[in-house]
């Protein structure tokens, strides 16, 4: 994305992308959060977006956190950072 000139939803889709990239978003019971804290409505729409978008998926955390899942990027996302 260097040169590119991010703005309003770009950058919001930015953002999201770099907090994925960081590794602390997970979805929990239908609520984004990044390192424990619910994040703004401008992040969580971009999550959404880019979850449709294949940009983003998510893994399971494990047997123990049912409705925890952990937001990493696809081939596609990590093209984009």
């Amino acid at each position: 994305m260097a040169g590119l000139q991010l703005t309003g939803t770009d950058l919001h889709h930015w953002i999201a992308l770099r907090r994925v990239l960081d590794g602390e978003v997970i979805r929990d019971d239908g609520c984004w959060r990044d390192h424990g804290h619910s994040v703004p409505s401008y992040v969580t729409d971009a999550l959404d977006e880019l979850l449709m978008g294949k940009l983003v998926t998510l893994a399971a955390l494990g047997p123990i956190a049912d409705c925890m899942v952990l937001a990493v990027l696809t081939k596609v996302g990590m093209a984009l950072r």
